[in-house]
Formats: structure tokens, C-alpha cells, sequence
């Protein structure tokens, strides 16, 4: 159990974790008790050089003069140096040259002791290297022959195993690669027809407000004054449609050239058949994609229905850029951050970086909320 304790505390003291270390040693200690003198000479050899690397330089010298004078030395003459190493460098700490000079003494003579008993062990462990070696040479003469041919049939046998198991490997993960393209397919075919048709229903939608309004005006001549007037507010939701419509249109430029993306990823590492079957989709994907018009459809609409918006902003604050423009009209809208992630194709935590930005540009107070303001903003 000393020695447990032991091997605890050399770990924890490698890993600096000193306290801990001297929790250890202090248990080796008292489990080697006056039974097993070597072992408590070495535990407290050990704790001593742990509290001289703590800087408790008297406690150090106590324990390790302790270990000497009441425990005795050991067969352990490695213990035995550490011992007058501590002794010398604490006193020297401790500014006691004298004893300092006494216990250097004591040092040099026990570590030439050490290294003249190392000398000796190391030449007998030649010798006896020397005759193993010799030993091992004559049974691996015997047997080289069986081994060989052993090694020859196993490797045989090993180079078979290998040669089916990654055969079967590589082939499961060509069909996992292709089943996962088939369903990436499937699903991003699924949602842009999802979009088109949302697009669509917006369009008949509308249409269907157009005819609405034309059939008002033929039936409603007589009342050509309060029809001008209910006109005109028609037409201000149909542009607020307008620019919601412009908006998916948006939308789905981004989703679409995401898409578009995604899929010249996959073309790299799938063969030359799937390449063409992908190619294609990319370029009908790409056909449908006009980012640039779709936004300037949205500026023309939110013009429309905000004229003086852009006007205003720039005239009180001149160092807005164009993204913050383009932030202020989709908040301005309505459009709440997950929405506008989705239309800039943009991170989430991204936009809530440049709405945070877009305030302190504008100089609001942080209990103020931008939204609210931009939404009253030129009303």
C-alpha cells in the first residue's frame, strides 16, 4: 500500500499538482510506518524534494535530516544522494553557508558512491546482455526456418482478409454517397417547388386584387371621388404585396444559389455519369436564379410604398453603407432576423451582429429598439 501511495504521488507531482502530491507521500509514509525502513526513507526522500520545489526550504531540511538520523540509510543510495542534495540546497536557501558546505560534502561523496555502484551494475548487465544475446542467436538459428515460412503463409492469409474487408468497405461507401446524393436531391427539388409555387399563389393573388379593382371602377362611376380614394389604398397594399412577393422572389434566388453551390460540391466526388445528371441540374437551377433583378424589383416596390425612406436616412445619417441600407428596409417591412438570415443569405448570429452595428451607427440609446424606430421612421 506504501508503495501504491508512492507511484500516486510521482504522478501527481509530474503534473504539478503539488498539494496533491504531498497528500500522497505523506499516506506512503505512514503505511511504511517502522516496518519497511527503505520505503519510508524513500517517501520521505520524495516529500522532502516536493516541499523544496514548493519553497518550504525549512520543512524541506527537517524532513529530510528526520530521514537520516531516525529512519537510517538505506540500500537505496539513490534515496541516500537525494537526501544530501536537499540538505545542501535549503540550507543554501536558508542562507547557512556552513551546513550548506557540510552537506555539499556529503553530496559529491554519496553521488560518486552512486555513480561508481552504477558503473558496476551497468558492466555485469553487459555481460549478462551479451550472454542472453548469444543464447537468443542460437534458438532464433533453430527457428528461423519454421518462421519464415509461418510468417510467409500468415501474411498470405492476412493480405486476403484485408483485400475482402476493404473491398467491402469501399463499396459500402459508395452506395452510402449515393444514397445520400439521391435524398439531398429529392429534397432540394421538393423545396424549390415548394417556393414557385408559393410564388405563384402571390401572383395569382394579385391578379386576382387587379381584376377586383378594375371591376370597382366600371361599377362604381358615380362615386368616382370616394373610389379615388379607396383606389389609392388599394394600391398601397398592393405594393406592400409587391415587395413581400419581391422578397421571396429574393429568397429564392438565395436558396437557389445555395443549391447551386452545394451541388458543384458534389460534382467532385461522384463518377462521370452522376456528373452529367448533376451538371444539368445546376445549370436549370442557374437558369432560375436572378438575384440582381429580384433586388432591384424590391428597391423599385419599396420605393413605391416608402418614398422618401432612403432619402431621410441618408440625409441624417450620411455613413450608412449600402448592406445597412439594405438592413433597414427589410426590418422596415417587417421582416423579423431569422427572415432576414434566410433572404441575405447570411448567418443568424451574423445578423444580429449588424443589427447591433446598424444601432450604435445610428446613435440609439441600448434601451431603445430599432425596430420600433425604423418602423415609425418617415411615417
Amino acid at each position: 500500500m506504501s508503495r501504491a501511495y508512492y507511484c500516486k504521488g510521482r504522478i501527481a507531482k509530474k503534473e504539478k499538482e503539488y498539494n496533491l502530491a504531498a497528500q500522497y507521500f505523506n499516506k506512503a509514509i505512514e503505511y511504511a510506518g517502522q516496518e519497511y525502513k527503505g520505503q519510508e526513507f524513500v517517501n520521505r526522500m520524495s516529500l522532502a524534494e516536493l516541499l523544496m520545489i514548493q519553497k518550504k526550504y525549512d520543512k524541506a531540511r527537517a524532513m529530510a535530516e528526520y530521514g537520516l538520523t531516525k529512519v537510517g540509510s538505506t540500500p537505496n543510495l539513490g534515496s541516500e544522494v537525494l537526501a544530501y542534495k536537499v540538505l545542501y540546497r535549503s540550507s543554501k536557501a536558508l542562507g547557512d553557508n556552513v551546513k550548506a558546505i557540510h552537506w555539499l560534502e556529503k553530496y559529491k561523496l554519496a553521488q560518486d558512491s552512486l555513480y561508481n555502484r552504477e558503473k558496476a551494475l551497468q558492466m555485469a548487465r553487459i555481460e549478462y546482455r551479451d550472454y542472453v544475446e548469444l543464447k537468443e542467436r542460437q534458438e532464433a538459428a533453430e527457428r528461423a526456418k519454421l518462421q519464415s515460412d509461418y510468417e510467409q503463409d500468415l501474411e498470405r492469409q492476412r493480405w486476403l482478409q484485408y483485400s475482402t474487408l476493404g473491398g467491402a468497405g469501399l463499396l459500402l461507401i459508395i452506395l452510402i454517397l449515393i444514397y445520400r446524393l439521391f435524398i439531398r436531391k429529392k429534397r432540394d427539388h421538393q423545396l424549390l417547388e415548394f417556393k414557385n409555387e408559393t410564388i405563384q399563389a402571390k401572383n395569382e393573388e394579385l391578379q386576382a386584387k387587379n381584376e377586383e379593382l378594375q371591376t370597382l371602377r366600371e361599377k362604381d362611376y358615380d362615386n368616382q371621388q370616394r373610389e379615388r380614394r379607396l383606389l389609392q389604398e388599394t394600391i398601397y397594399l398592393k405594393e406592400r404585396e409587391l415587395a413581400g412577393t419581391a422578397m421571396i422572389n429574393h429568397e429564392k434566388n438565395s436558396i437557389l444559389t445555395s443549391i447551386s453551390t452545394q451541388l458543384s460540391g458534389i460534382c467532385k466526388t461522384v463518377n462521370d455519369d452522376v456528373k452529367k445528371d448533376i451538371s444539368a441540374l445546376n445549370k436549370m437551377v442557374g437558369a432560375n436564379i436572378n438575384s440582381d433583378e429580384s433586388w432591384d424589383s424590391f428597391i423599385h416596390q419599396f420605393g413605391r410604398v416608402h418614398t422618401e425612406f432612403f432619402l431621410k436616412l441618408k440625409a441624417v445619417y450620411s455613413n450608412l453603407t449600402v448592406n445597412d441600407l439594405k438592413l433597414c428596409a427589410y426590418i422596415k417591412v417587417g421582416m423579423n432576423n431569422k427572415e432576414i438570415a434566410v433572404a441575405s443569405n447570411t448567418a443568424l448570429s451574423t445578423v444580429k451582429k449588424n443589427i447591433n452595428r446598424l444601432k450604435k451607427k445610428m446613435e440609439l440609446a441600448p434601451q431603445q429598439s430599432i425596430r420600433d424606430y425604423l418602423i415609425r421612421y418617415s411615417n
